[in-house]
C-alpha cells in the first residue's frame, strides 16, 4: 500500500502497526518483515528512518518509476474501490457468530484435509504391503525352487521307500492273517483226539475279528463215551484258539434204533477269536458245561 508522507509522521507509524496486528490476527501470526515506502524525496529519509527504529522493517522505495507518492496513491485507491473488501487499518472488532462459524470452516476443512490424509496413507501403506509380501514370495519360491532341485532324487528314494514299507505291511498283515487261520484249522485237529467228526466249518472275518461256527457229531456204543467226546472237544477249543466266548448252538441226541446200534450226539458251537494274536489277547476261560 502506497503511504504518503507529512508532517504526522507519529500518526503514520501508528497506523501501520495497526495494520501490523490485523494481519497477524487474520494470518495465524504473520508478520511485515519488509515495507515497500512511496513518498516524496524530501519526505521519504526521515519516515523510513523513524519506521526502521519504531517497527524494526526493512524500508524499500516503492515504484520510483512510477512517478509521485501522489500518483501511486491515487492507483491504490482505485484498486482498492475496485476489490471491494480492502485493507481497513481500523477494523471493528469480529462478532462471536461470524468467529464461530469461521472457526467451524477451519475445522471442517482441517478435518477433511486430515482425512484425505489418512486415506491416502492407509491406501499406499496397503499398496505398498501387498507388494512387499509379493516379492518376498516370489523371492521365497524361488530360492525353494533352486534348492528343490537336488533333493528331487531323494524323494524319489523317499516314494520308494514309503511303497516298500506299505508292501512289507501289508506282507506282515497278510502272513498274521494267514497264521490265525492256520491256528484256527489247527483247532479240527482236536476232534480226531476227542473222538469227534466235523461236519462244518466256517470262519468270517471283520474289521477286529474272525467269527467261527462248528459243526459236527460223536458216535459211541456207550452214551456216556459219546458225551465225553463231545465235552473234550468242547473244552479243547478255548485253549487252543484263544477265545473265551465258545457257545453252544444245539446239541443232538436222539435214541438209538436198536440196542446193539451206536448212539450219535451232534452238535454245533460258535466263538469269537481276535483278528491278531498278541499281548493284549484275552486269556482263555473254561466255558460252561455242555
Amino acid at each position: 500500500q502506497a503511504v504518503t508522507v507529512g508532517d504526522e509522521v507519529t500518526k503514520r507509524i501508528e497506523q501501520l502497526e495497526r495494520g501490523n496486528l490485523y494481519l497477524r490476527q487474520q494470518f495465524r501470526g504473520a508478520l511485515i518483515s519488509r515495507l515497500m515506502l512511496a513518498a516524496e524525496p524530501g519526505e521519504y529519509g526521515p519516515l523510513s528512518r523513524a519506521v526502521e527504529e519504531s517497527m524494526g522493517l526493512v524500508v524499500e522505495r516503492f515504484g520510483p518509476q512510477i512517478g509521485s507518492a501522489g500518483a501511486i496513491a491515487a492507483m491504490g485507491a482505485v484498486l482498492d474501490a475496485q476489490a471491494g473488501d480492502g485493507l481497513n487499518l481500523f477494523p471493528v472488532r469480529e462478532s462471536k457468530k461470524r468467529s464461530a462459524e469461521r472457526a467451524t470452516r477451519r475445522i471442517a476443512v482441517a478435518g477433511a484435509v486430515l482425512l484425505g490424509i489418512i486415506a491416502w496413507w492407509w491406501a499406499g501403506n496397503g499398496v505398498l504391503t501387498v507388494k512387499t509380501w509379493r516379492t518376498r514370495i516370489t523371492t521365497l519360491t524361488t530360492a525353494l525352487d533352486r534348492r528343490a532341485g537336488p533333493l528331487q532324487p531323494m524323494r524319489e528314494i523317499i516314494r520308494k521307500r514309503q511303497q516298500s514299507a506299505a508292501q512289507l505291511n501289508a506282507v506282515q498283515r497278510v502272513e498274521a492273517e494267514r497264521a490265525k487261520l492256520q491256528q484256527l484249522l489247527q483247532s479240527l485237529s482236536l476232534a480226531a483226539e476227542a473222538g469227534v467228526t466235523i461236519t462244518g466249518f466256517t470262519a468270517t472275518r471283520d474289521p477286529a475279528n474272525w467269527t467261527v461256527s462248528i459243526a459236527g457229531n460223536a458216535s459211541a456204543y456207550a452214551p456216556s463215551d459219546a458225551v465225553s467226546s463231545v465235552h473234550r472237544f468242547y473244552r479243547g477249543i478255548p485253549q487252543m484258539v484263544r477265545s473265551s466266548t465258545v457257545a453252544l448252538d444245539g446239541l443232538n441226541w436222539p435214541e438209538p434204533a436198536a440196542a446193539t446200534q451206536a448212539t450219535t450226539i451232534s452238535f454245533a458251537l460258535h466263538y469269537t477269536t481276535p483278528a491278531s494274536d498278541g499281548a493284549s489277547a484275552v486269556p482263555s476261560a473254561p466255558p460252561p458245561q455242555p
